[in-house]
């Protein structure tokens, strides 16, 4: 029997839970979370999904990580960025981990990218972060598409979405596509009035940032800080382009491959539709499509730096933590 702990039961590990439904083993799925309602509220939608009959699903809700049973052969975080690194600190110092996979964005300090990413390799913890797009089929279909004799142009415009959550999203659908780690920004026109998060007691970022990677592959990310634009992403290569809108459960999809334009509707699996395929990959083979935690700290620590200079400038105060989740 595999043991699984998931903490935070909100609405993402809610979803996380809902696919760990699906598991085709036997498990113990221990949910932690602070608040009794969410735990319940988690096993609801746990019971809505129908179960295989051949198989011994245990559900063990709990109030804090110190009633965890072990050892554990994978914990998914999925709470607010800004306690994650101290609880990872304490679920190993408590109990043996085999592997994580962590939701972004990872953490507000830099300081925590290098001292969790010490504390695991000490430990000897392989750990993904759920940068998913570049594990769906559709992802890796335009992908197929991108030529790398020629430049990689990301663009993502729209109004009024979060730079700071999203952000690192694109950052990691460049790296995929190019197979570079390496970004930096070379220009940032961030809007000075931040934007409350939907989460309670977190901020948002609008405005405009653009890097680059070595290989010379470009992201511009464009968030006006006014009006009812969905964000769409444009993928430029060389004479070829590709458009995606998308919303919860698929995307509009349009392709120019230099000769014709095409157009269809893209159907993209929700979180409550894959975690079971992660953590087979990961349990039983130690890999999955997610970016590895080594390059995602790579990837996410230009977004951190750029933001947090942000804050340093507008505020005039020094500031260590990054409101963002």
């Amino acid at each position: 029997m595999i043991n699984i702990a998931i903490i935070g039961a909100g609405e993402l590990g809610s979803r996380h839970l809902q696919a760990l439904a699906h598991l085709e083993e036997d498990a113990l799925i221990q949910v932690v979370d602070p608040s009794e309602e969410s735990l319940l509220i988690a096993k609801e939608r746990f019971g809505q999904i129908d179960q295989n009959a051949n198989k011994n699903i245990q559900l063990l809700l709990h109030s804090a990580i110190d009633c965890l049973d072990g050892p554990l052969d994978l914990v998914l975080i999925a709470t607010s960025s800004d306690v994650r690194a101290n609880l990872i600190r304490d679920i190993i110092s408590q109990v043996k981990v085999r592997h994580m996979l962590l939701e972004k964005v990872l953490f507000q300090k830099e300081s925590d990218y290098f001292e969790i990413q010490e504390l695991l390799k000490k430990e000897n913890i392989s750990a993904w972060v759920n940068c998913y797009r570049r594990d769906t089929d559709f992802f890796k279909s335009v992908k197929t598409k991108l030529k790398l004799s020629e430049k990689i142009k990301i663009s993502v415009r729209g109004s009024l979405w979060g730079i700071g959550c999203l952000g690192v999203h694109f950052i990691d659908l460049l790296a995929f596509f190019s197979g570079h780690v390496d970004f930096e920004f070379r220009k940032s026109q961030l809007d000075k009035k931040l934007l409350d998060a939907k989460r309670k007691g977190f901020k948002e970022f609008t405005g405009v940032l653009e890097g680059v990677n070595s290989r010379g592959d470009s992201l511009i990310m464009d968030s006006k800080g006014h009006g009812n634009q969905p964000w769409v992403m444009s993928i430029e290569n060389g004479k070829t382009w590709q458009k995606i809108a998308e919303e919860v459960g698929g995307a509009d999809y349009e392709h120019f491959d230099g000769k014709k334009e095409s157009q269809c509707r893209i159907n993209i699996p929700m979180q409550s539709q894959r975690t079971h395929i992660l953590v087979k990959q990961i349990i039983h083979e130690n890999h999955c499509g997610l970016p590895n935690f080594h390059d995602s700290v790579a990837l996410h620590i230009p977004l951190i730096r750029v933001l947090l200079k942000h804050l340093q400038q507008t505020t005039g105060k020094k500031v260590e933590a990054c409101p963002i989740t």
